[in-house]
């Protein structure tokens, strides 16, 4: 079942983005991303749209939200199912387009995100890494209703 996120999501939403992005980021180090969950807001902020998926009572991945920037993480025990592909395919069906930035050495992220249609906008350097990041983008291609 896929929800909007409440604020008793939060810590699993938190646990989720530190264990997934140490994983799939492997050329970081794992401190960098506990750093990046102290930042986030225990609440979600305003004008995020925060979805949440679950399965069997467990909360094991979100959809975060914010203008058309993007961010999809499954719990490291769920990924490869189809869990992100579910979360993603929600959020397309609500949004004419989206955009996600990820590092380019991410390579299931990166062809996650071209298997569902997005393409690379740009290149650029990671001010806190300077590691190379892709800033990717999807439109629907439905018409605009009038």
């Amino acid at each position: 079942m896929i929800r909007e996120a409440t604020a008793d999501d939060f810590a699993r939403i938190r646990q989720i983005r530190v264990e997934a992005a140490a994983q799939a980021h492997w050329f970081l180090p794992r401190e960098f991303w506990e750093q990046q969950v102290e930042q986030m807001p225990e609440v979600p902020p305003e004008g995020a749209e925060i979805w949440v998926l679950e399965q069997s009572g467990e909360l094991r991945g979100f959809c975060w939200l914010q203008d058309s920037r993007l961010e999809v993480m499954v719990a490291t025990c769920c990924q490869g199912v189809g869990l992100g592909s579910r979360l993603l395919d929600f959020v397309k069906d609500r949004r004419p387009a989206l955009k996600a930035v990820v590092f380019a050495d991410n390579d299931r992220a990166v062809a996650f995100l071209r298997h569902h249609g997005f393409e690379v906008l740009e290149r650029h350097e990671h001010a806190d890494t300077g590691k190379d990041e892709l800033t990717m983008q999807w439109r629907s291609r439905q018409p605009a209703s009038a």
